[in-house]
């Protein structure tokens, strides 16, 4: 009888030491919920009045079209998101922010339009939904205001601050964090403007540049963008994704095209944030559902 019970107790034994040799984070490994960040570039890209040629309407026409249905995509795979973590318990946030623009002023009930998924839980399908038709609506109002605001409204979206002191507020180590920029990628202002601001705070691209061999010197060197101070998010467990989309090209005359310039002065800048690019962060506007989702980890 003593036998049976030592042999019990060693049987015990055994088990506690296999159940404590286990991989801890077997089946309780832990869950980070999405927080999606689109900034909306509402630069002269979009306006109509800053360059009147027909030829440039209608390319601002197709541009502002462009952004919309890739907004809607991004709530689209933000509603699967959600929809998989059931509605009622999600903690996944999706939040639009304009960068600051001097002379285009977004007023606050706006910005709390375009905020709406970042309260958590939504609650339900049906709630999400009306949020949804509310969201996709201001983003409509939004671009339609743009399209014929006068054109000294549009002095260039200051991306580079929106980093410095915003980033930090809406990015959590908590989530998974994505950044998704829409954008051109010509970080520049208005020449009377550009002119006060410090170097590194802006993309410096002229023809000088372009013809030059020796481009990336300057880019990685002296015009390269600035880290702003204290802004660092290579700490955190999951990393900081970036996406950019609606890159082009300013330059139609078989030059060096100005794509490749571009991404040398964002990528490195980027990284420099601990925020990782993949090898096609940035991408033309004529994006999939499968391509924002492929970014998002989310099933299509």
């Amino acid at each position: 009888m003593k036998k049976i019970k030592e042999f019990g107790i060693i049987v015990t034994v055994l088990i506690i030491l296999i159940a404590g040799c286990s991989d801890p984070k077997e089946g309780n490994e832990k869950v980070y919920p999405a927080n999606i960040i689109v900034l909306l570039d509402l630069s002269d890209r979009v306006s109509i009045k800053k360059h009147p040629e027909k030829e440039h309407e209608e390319r601002v026409k197709e541009q502002i079209n462009d952004d919309k249905d890739n907004c809607q995509t991004i709530i689209e795979v933000f509603d699967s998101i959600v929809n998989k973590e059931t509605y009622s318990n999600s903690k996944s946030k999706l939040r639009f922010f304009i960068p600051d623009q001097l002379g285009f002023q977004i007023d606050s009930e706006r910005k709390k339009e375009l905020r709406v998924f970042g309260k958590i839980p939504v609650g339900n399908f049906s709630k999400f939904d009306g949020l949804k038709i509310g969201i996709i609506a201001a983003i409509n109002r939004l671009y339609g205001e743009v399209l014929t605001a006068p054109q000294t409204k549009f002095t260039g979206a200051d991306i580079w601050s929106w980093f410095k002191y915003d980033a930090k507020r809406y990015l959590d180590p908590e989530f998974r964090n994505y950044i998704i920029c829409i954008s051109d990628g010509y970080l520049d202002f208005n020449e009377n403007i550009q002119d006060k601001r410090e170097k590194g705070t802006f993309i410096t691209i002229n023809n000088e540049l372009r013809k030059s061999d020796d481009w990336k010197k300057n880019v990685y060197g002296e015009f390269k963008l600035r880290q702003p101070r204290g802004v660092d998010f290579s700490q955190y467990e999951v990393p900081v994704k970036f996406l950019m989309i609606g890159i082009k090209d300013r330059t139609y005359d078989g030059s060096l095209s100005d794509r490749d310039i571009l991404e040398a002065y964002w990528r490195p800048w980027l990284e420099s944030m601990g925020i990782e690019v993949e090898a096609n962060g940035f991408i033309p506007s004529d994006v999939g559902k499968e391509e924002i989702a492929a970014f998002l980890e989310a099933v299509p």
